[in-house]
């Protein structure tokens, strides 16, 4: 009974609100498991949209690169990853004054 269920609902449709992390992982194992009509939703015009006054570091922990195996993609991200090897924290006071520190 549950396996049909399943079944019933791989040949819906899927909106996902959202292509960061989050919603692109959803996307990712929604297809991995079958489903296909997938559709994402993102406010960005491009998947390599800058925005000059955001920064974005994306980890994996061990539990995270349990899914990119799942998904057979971990081969490849490590080849385009960066090493996040120094990480500053950065202090912006009202007045503008900025102060950054190498983190320990």
């Amino acid at each position: 009974m549950v396996n049909q269920t399943i079944s019933n609902y791989s040949h819906q449709d899927v909106l996902i609100v959202g292509g960061g992390p989050a919603g692109l992982a959803t996307a990712l194992m929604l297809a991995k498991r079958g489903w296909k009509n997938i559709t994402v939703l993102e406010k960005r015009p491009t998947a390599d949209y800058y925005e000059p006054d955001k920064a974005f570091n994306y980890s994996i922990d061990g539990r995270g690169q349990k899914f990119t195996d799942f998904l057979q993609i971990t081969d490849k991200l490590s080849e385009i990853a960066v090493p996040s090897t120094e990480f500053y924290l950065t202090l912006i006071k009202a007045d503008g004054r900025c102060y950054s520190l190498l983190s320990p």
